[in-house]
């Protein structure tokens, strides 16, 4: 994120937007699952806020929300390490007074990133997250799509709650791929 807080400018011939203040929380309907190589998925849906400006107008409230999926490489069957990662979908409507916009990883760049988990006593864990996120936005229905200008440093940083159902998720995984179940 730049001093100014914008994450993300997208520049076409005839309109700019520019979207800062972004904030991705409320992560529900968890889910891991793994390919059999040794990598987990974790999928949820998740709620973006933030602040949106089109060809320099005021910045305006946006919310909105939709499915996101990471991969991490090499986690399955770890608690804890360091592992490489990659976004695989990141699919958000954004309702703004601008009309809606849709959010989506770039299908041409990979997002890749890292995720470091730490024990850190009593069931818990510190785990800290980023992704260079290469992203297109639309603001007509999907119809056409505009690159982001360059990548958005993106550091996710899960409240307590999902920290707690990731970690009892992941165990839980575990425990089932172990026991054949």
């Amino acid at each position: 994120m730049t001093p100014a807080g914008v994450q993300a400018t997208y520049t076409g011939s005839t309109v700019q937007i520019v979207l800062s203040q972004l904030r991705l929380a409320s992560f529900s309907s968890v889910s891991l699952s793994t390919d059999g190589n040794g990598n987990e998925f974790e999928s949820f849906n998740a709620t973006l806020t933030g602040l949106a400006s089109i060809n320099g107008s005021g910045n305006v409230a946006i919310s909105g929300s939709g499915p996101v999926e990471g991969e991490a490489m090499g986690k399955f069957g770890q608690a804890t390490g360091t592992f490489n990662t990659q976004m695989l979908q990141f699919d958000l409507s954004e309702a703004t007074i601008f009309g809606p916009l849709l959010l989506r990883i770039n299908p041409t760049l990979q997002s890749l990133g890292q995720t470091s988990i730490s024990d850190v006593g009593g069931g818990n864990y510190d785990i800290s997250s980023y992704f260079d996120l290469y992203t297109e936005i639309s603001a007509n229905g999907g119809a056409t799509w505009k690159a982001a200008d360059s990548s958005t440093h993106v550091v996710l940083v899960p409240e307590p709650a999902a920290l707690s159902l990731l970690a009892l998720a992941s165990l839980l995984l575990m425990r089932r791929r172990l026991h054949g179940r």
